[in-house]
C-alpha cells in the first residue's frame, strides 16, 4: 500500500494526481471519462500549481490548486496536494479541514485516511487519529509495523487502548557463536538472523568496552528478504582469537532508528598450542562497521568514514577486497538480488 507521509516530512510530496499511474516518459494518464477540455484545464492548473511550488510561492500553488479541483473534483490526489501546500505555509488548520473534506468525498480511500490520521496525531488529536487508523484496519489496509514506524503516531505506542494500531518497532535477532574451543588465531564467529524495520541504517556496537583479546577479521552482511516494511538480513562477523584464555565475549547493541535490541554475550574458550600466549593488532573501536552503512556512503567506491572507522569501497565493477595493510577488516554486502559489493576499513 502507498502511504502519503506528507506529514511528517514536510519535503516529501504526495502522489501524482487524478489517480495517475507513471509511464515510461513520465506522462500523467488521466480518467478517460473527462472530456478533453476538463483534462486540458485541470493539467494546465495543476502544472501551474507545481511550478508556485517549486518557487515556494505557497499562496499561488493554493489558488492553482484549488482551481484544478473544481475541473478534477473525482481526484483524492489534488486534495493531497493541496492540504500538502498549506502545511507548507504552517497553516495545519487549513489543511486538516482539506483532508476532512477528502475523506468524506472518498472514504475508502487508505491515503486520505492515513495522512488524515497522521496530521490529527500531530496535532494532539490522539481519539481522532486513532479513530482514522481504525476505519483503515477496518479496510484490511492497516499494517501497524508502518505506522509504528511513522513519528506522528509516538503518542499512541504507548497508549492502552489504541497501542495495537501502532506497533513500535523491532529488532528480532536469531543467534549463534561458535561452540567449544578454539586456538590462539583462529577464528571465532558471531552468526546473526535478524528482522528489522525496511528502511533505515542498521549499526552494530559493543555495549561496554571491546574485548582486548579478539581482533576483528571481517563482517558479512547478506539480505535475504523484504515483506511488507521488514526485511531479513544474515549477519556473520568474524574475530580472531587473541589471547588464551576463558571469558565471555559481547554484549553487542543493534540500533536501527528507534529500535534497538541487545545480543547478550556468548562464552569463549581460547587454547595455544605454542609459546606465545597473545598476538598483536587488537581492535579496540567501539563500533562495529556493517557493510551495508559502509558501502552505501560511498555508493561508487573510494574511500569512506564511518565513526570510528575509514576504508575504501571497491567499486561496483571490482570484486577483490582493497588492500590497506595490517588491520584491515574485511567487509561484503550481499543484497537480495545476487549482486554483491566489498570493502575494507582500518580503526582511525
Amino acid at each position: 500500500m502507498l502511504i502519503l507521509l506528507f506529514m511528517a516530512c514536510l519535503d516529501s510530496e504526495p502522489a501524482p494526481p487524478f489517480s495517475a499511474t507513471e509511464q515510461e516518459d513520465d506522462s500523467i494518464r488521466v480518467d478517460v471519462g473527462k472530456t478533453s477540455a476538463t483534462q486540458s484545464s485541470a493539467l494546465s492548473a495543476y502544472d501551474e500549481a507545481m511550478a508556485f511550488r517549486q518557487q515556494k510561492e505557497w499562496s499561488g500553488a493554493v489558488t492553482a490548486f484549488q482551481r484544478a479541483i473544481q475541473e478534477d473534483t473525482d481526484s483524492p490526489s489534488l486534495r493531497l496536494w493541496l492540504a500538502q501546500t498549506h502545511l507548507d505555509m504552517g497553516r495545519e488548520d487549513q489543511a486538516l479541514s482539506v483532508l476532512d473534506e477528502a475523506v468524506r468525498l472518498f472514504p475508502k480511500n487508505s491515503d486520505c485516511l492515513y495522512n488524515r490520521a497522521a496530521l490529527r496525531a500531530r496535532m494532539l488529536d490522539v481519539g481522532g487519529a486513532a479513530d482514522d487508523l481504525q476505519r483503515l484496519n477496518s479496510l484490511g489496509l492497516l499494517d501497524p509495523l508502518e505506522t509504528g514506524m511513522d513519528p506522528d503516531f509516538e503518542a499512541l505506542r504507548t497508549d492502552p487502548v489504541f497501542h495495537h494500531l501502532v506497533q513500535p518497532p523491532r529488532i528480532e535477532a536469531v543467534v549463534k557463536g561458535e561452540t567449544g574451543p578454539v586456538l590462539l588465531g583462529e577464528p571465532w564467529q558471531l552468526h546473526l538472523s535478524l528482522t528489522v524495520p525496511a528502511n533505515g541504517e542498521l549499526s552494530m556496537e559493543w555495549v561496554e568496552e571491546p574485548e582486548p583479546w579478539v581482533v576483528l577479521d571481517s563482517v558479512l552482511e547478506r539480505e535475504v528478504h523484504r515483506e511488507g516494511g521488514l526485511r531479513v538480513l544474515e549477519l556473520r562477523v568474524r574475530w580472531l582469537a587473541a589471547t588464551a584464555g576463558t571469558g565471555m565475549l559481547g554484549p553487542w547493541r543493534l540500533r536501527l532508528g528507534s529500535a534497538e535490541t541487545i545480543v547478550e554475550a556468548l562464552p569463549v574458550e581460547v587454547l595455544s598450542l605454542r609459546q606465545r600466549d597473545s598476538l598483536p593488532h587488537a581492535t579496540l573501536a567501539r563500533q562495529i562497521p556493517l557493510p551495508s552503512a559502509v558501502i552505501q556512503q560511498a555508493e561508487g567506491g573510494g574511500d569512506f568514514e564511518l565513526a570510528e572507522w575509514r576504508g575504501e569501497v571497491s567499486a561496483p565493477e571490482k570484486t577483490r577486497f582493497p588492500r590497506l595493510g595490517n588491520g584491515r577488516v574485511s567487509l561484503e554486502w550481499r543484497q537480495e538480488n545476487g549482486s554483491f559489493r566489498r570493502a575494507a576499513a582500518i580503526p582511525k
